[in-house]
């Protein structure tokens, strides 16, 4: 998994065997005070909503008149963009797994967590698997009364689970989607069954605690199957000011294990953070088509309709892939359709990814392991080659 690049000047060898030992360290992020301050200053409207609801987010802490946290506060705070794609952070992780890292995910944090210990590759997995870190950041001085960080050392060795019903196995308790009335309710279970099954490796293995005690400014970076969670925090008068930033890394394809149900994936389209946040219209569409499709080429896009300006691009002739089908059979026929008809590349756009990922996923299925992809952008679009 994690492999030293030639030329690599940021870690010393201490560092790099920290982390294959112990699975993270803690670093210099190399981003100035002056950030450290922002993000915070910036975040501060965010956390506040108004009425007496008790705000709910999964297994994070719920705290009344307050968000526990912000998912991808990047898309309007500059200052927590610039935190997610500092250069030394970059660097650093380039350096252990050898592969240009993708953030595509910030968390902000204003009171700790108190989440129990679980593993971030079964929310975020990769093919070819273990590409993927996530790295925490302190807005304040962090110490056991505001709710730390906790982290298992060595636990990223301990073998990840390959299929759920392994995980009901070990419990006892196998959790079907057929049982439950919707998907919300299975999924509510699915993940409670997770965290058991965490605790459960915490004692199998007696695996030891430590919590990330760190100085305001100071980074965290933990490997993919790292135990961690969130400390109990034992003054509630006191905040927890934290942000972290998931990565992913070049060349992988992703999804998330919590979701599969059998042998069915949801492949994932991220969202990549950059610097401008993408603005996705028309014109996004277009500019992908011409830097990663062939000039010239016959393609289609998935569309609802043949007069879409999606299909009107100087260069390409595109036609129509019918975004309407909502079951599998069709969809592969129409694919095969426009194939035998020449089409070279399928383009789908961001609003009609969620269609592909859970609509047709035998269409899924069939570009990702028969065709290739040729961008995975959660922001644009998705193109697959159809050779």
């Amino acid at each position: 998994m994690a492999t030293r690049t030639e030329g690599s000047s940021i870690l010393g060898q201490t560092e790099l065997e920290q982390f294959h030992r112990d699975g993270y360290f803690v670093f210099d992020p190399g981003v100035g005070m002056e950030t450290i301050d922002a993000i915070r200053s910036d975040m501060e409207d965010l956390y506040s909503f108004e009425g007496n609801e008790t705000y709910v987010d999964r297994d994070v802490t719920f705290v009344t008149g307050i968000r526990p946290r912000i998912m991808n506060s990047w898309h309007i705070v500059d200052s927590a963009r610039e935190l997610a794609l500092a250069p030394r952070v970059l660097g650093v992780a380039e350096e252990l797994f050898g592969r240009k890292p993708l953030p595509f995910q910030t968390l902000n944090f204003m009171l700790g967590t108190e989440q129990p210990p679980h593993m971030d590759s079964m929310a975020f997995y990769s093919d070819p698997p273990d590409y993927m870190c996530g790295v925490w950041v302190a807005l304040e001085d962090m110490d056991m009364d505001n709710g730390p960080l906790v982290y298992y050392p060595g636990s990223h060795r301990v073998v990840r689970p390959t299929a759920w019903e392994e995980i009901g196995e070990l419990l006892g308790k196998h959790i079907r989607r057929e049982d439950y009335p919707d998907h919300e309710s299975f999924m509510v279970d699915r993940r409670q069954q997770w965290h058991e099954y965490c605790g459960k490796l915490v004692e199998m293995h007696g695996l030891e605690p430590a919590y990330g005690t760190i100085k305001k400014g100071q980074a965290l970076l933990w490997a993919p199957n790292l135990l961690h969670g969130g400390a109990p925090q034992r003054d509630n008068a006191r905040t927890r000011h934290s942000q972290v930033t998931h990565y992913f890394f070049e060349d992988c394809r992703h999804y998330s294990p919590v979701r599969t149900e059998g042998d069915r994936i949801f492949w994932d389209y991220l969202d990549w953070v950059r610097d401008p946040p993408v603005t996705y219209g028309i014109e996004a569409v277009h500019e992908a088509i011409s830097h990663h499709a062939p000039s010239g080429a016959k393609g289609v896009v998935t569309t609802h309709g043949p007069e879409d300006p999606l299909l009107k691009l100087d260069g390409f002739e595109l036609g129509q892939f019918d975004a309407g089908l909502t079951e599998d059979e069709p969809a592969l026929a129409e694919l095969e359709r426009v194939r035998s008809e020449g089409a070279t590349f399928l383009v789908i756009p961001k609003p009609l990814l969620w269609w592909v990922e859970n609509q047709v996923p035998a269409l899924q299925h069939r570009l990702e392991f028969t065709h290739r992809a040729l961008l995975r952008d959660g922001g644009v679009c998705a193109i697959y080659a159809l050779d």
